[in-house]
This record gives structure tokens, sequence and C-alpha cells, in this order.
């Protein structure tokens, strides 16, 4: 299968489009490469923090489902490619601001997208809507999904009628998917340019809390080994304001998030950026609370899972090797002698067996 990137979507000039092949699943009809360093925020557009690599990817399995069980977001993956400048407009909105959007009017919806009433209808209707109610009543059904709690996801999984055996195949299905996505959406320039920064901050806070807690310690537990004077922020850290204090220019600040996003990485995040640190995000998507504040954002996948998080979990965790390994290859010397003084340590005090 053949994947193409449109760099016209968000403004690149023409003639530096990418071609790369991909490995066809069954279960993976199309890859839609809508590229570019592009991120959509609650206040409409696009920003263009640093280092941001967002694209889109269809990872749905589209191609076996009659229409009527397609969701919103699959139906509009499986057409882009051949919308209009004007449909693909509304699309572009309704896709990235649909938590907004739930609340439009039809009036509200056509002065938001720059089109007409009759052209949101005449969308609606192309993806198999009735009309603009219906359309809209499925991305609140996306969006009430979203917002189960993780014991409703875990129970509807427990009580389906295909039994475990369908929740261990969805599990490995859905984590190879976004495995396939991740070089688009994460893409290695931006790492590399991220892992270069690193080494000139005067300290590093790894941030992780919860269920991404044990990747935070992962992420510091490495770039420690290379030589980063790194710290993790965790539940286990207790008191943080000495740690906010402290937080200044020199500070970089790497926040591994998924949701739900907890309040207090959010907070103390906030805190570190509101006196001059800088702000990295490792998250499941670009759709968080920080991504008004991030100055490098890394984005395993395109959307929230709509089961629980360990469908993406496989691909943050990629993500957080590709930094350690750019880091570690950044300053090679700086690497060698930190690796050196480790095997010394051993050496002294048996570490390891």
């Amino acid at each position: 299968m053949r994947a193409t990137q449109n760099p016209q979507r968000f403004g690149q000039p023409a003639g530096t489009a990418m071609e790369s092949d991909c490995t066809t699943m069954q279960s993976l009809r199309t890859l839609i490469i809508l590229g570019g360093a592009a991120l959509s925020t609650e206040g409409g557009g696009y920003c263009r923090p640093r280092s941001i690599a967002v694209v889109m990817v269809v990872m749905e399995n589209a191609g076996s489902l009659p229409v009527e069980v397609l969701s919103f977001f699959q139906r509009i993956d499986g057409v882009y490619a051949s919308l209009t400048t004007k449909q693909a407009a509304i699309a572009d909105h309704l896709g990235s601001q649909y938590r907004k959007a739930v609340f439009y009017t039809l009036a509200d919806a056509a002065a938001a997208t720059g089109a007409s009433e009759a052209s949101v209808i005449r969308f609606a209707r192309m993806l198999g809507y009735d009309g603009f109610s219906a359309m809209q009543d499925a991305m609140r059904a996306y969006v009430a999904e979203s917002m189960r709690s993780t014991v409703d996801r875990f129970q509807s999984m427990a009580t389906s009628p295909d039994g475990p055996a369908a929740g261990w195949e969805r599990l490995i299905d859905q984590s190879v998917r976004t495995l396939q996505g991740l070089p688009y959406l994460v893409a290695a320039a931006s790492v590399k340019e991220f892992a270069r920064t690193i080494g000139s901050y005067s300290s590093v806070a790894i941030v992780g809390f919860e269920s991404t807690a044990g990747f935070a310690e992962y992420l510091a537990y490495y770039l420690s080994r290379a030589g980063f004077a790194v710290e993790t922020i965790s539940e286990k850290t207790g008191n943080l304001f000495p740690y906010v204090r402290k937080a200044g220019a020199g500070t970089l600040v790497i926040s591994v998030m998924v949701a739900r996003y907890p309040r207090m990485a959010i907070d103390f995040c906030r805190a570190c950026r509101e006196r001059g640190a800088t702000l990295a995000v490792v998250s499941d998507t670009a759709d968080h609370p920080l991504v008004q504040d991030v100055a490098f954002q890394f984005s395993v996948a395109t959307r929230r899972s709509g089961a629980m998080n360990l469908e993406i979990q496989v691909a943050l965790f990629a993500a957080l090797q590709m930094i350690i390994l750019e880091a570690g290859m950044c300053d090679v010397k700086k690497t060698k002698a930190a690796l050196a003084e480790l095997e010394e340590y051993d050496t002294d005090f048996r570490v390891f067996s």
C-alpha cells in the first residue's frame, strides 16, 4: 500500500510531498497522511509550537463495516481524500473542534466553518446522515464515550458478547495500528531537534502521575544513565512546591500524559511554565489541557482511545525510547563517559548481578 503526504493541506510548498511504503494489514484499509506541523487549538485554526508533528492517520476498520455503524470520524477519514476545499474546511473544523461543535446550531456551524448552512447539510448527508442534527448526534455519542470512566469501559469490555478473547485481540490490533502510524505522528526530525536541546538545560523534570508515573520513571532512568541531570515528579515526590520554586528559564519539564489527565500534573506543569520553564508533552493525542502551554508536543495517536489507555501505551513507550536514543546520540562522548562511570560504580558496589 502507498501512503502520500499532502503538503498543501497545512500550507507547505508544493513539491515537498513524501511517499512511504506501509505494511498492509487486513484490518487497515487505508493510511492517509495529511501531514505538516500543525496542532488544532480550542480557539480554532492552527497554532505552530516548534517541533510539532501532528498528522491524521486512518486507523479504523472501516473497510469491513456498513456505513450506518461507522463513527463520525471513520466516515470523515474514509472520504477525506475526495473532499472539495469547502468540504475539507468543514471536516477540519468539526474534526478538531468536535467538543465545541456538539453545542452548535446549524447557523453556528456555518459561521464557524465559513460555509453556508446548505453546504453543512450537504456535508452531513454526504457522510450518510439524514442531516446536521443526526451528524451532531454522532459527535455527541463520541464525546459521551470518551467521558466514560475506566470502570465503565472495563465493564463493557468484560460483558462483551464476544468474550474476553475479543478484548485481547482488540488490544493487540489497536497497539499494532498505533505503532504503524507513529512515524507519521512523531517525526524523527522533530525528536532529534528536541533531543538536541535537552543538554542545554540545567535541570530536567520528568512528570508522570497516575498511569504514566511508570513511564516517567523509565524516561528519567535512561536519560540519567546518559548523563543528563533529571528527576522524576510523581505522586511519590510528595511536596511539589520546592520543585516549582526552583523552576525557571533553565528548566525543561517533560510531561507524559494520557486521558484522563491528572490535575496535579497539569497544575505543576503550568506553575513551572509561568516561572519560565520550557514545557514538552508526550501524550496520547494533541487534544489535552496543556496544548496552549507547550513548546514541544509529541502525540502518539490522532484521537483518544475509545476503550482503555492500554491501547496506546505501546506507542507511548516507543515514543519515549525514540527520545532516549536521540538524546544519547546527540552527545556521544558525554553518553560514553556517563556509561563508563556507571560501569565503574557497578565494579565498586555490585549494582548488577
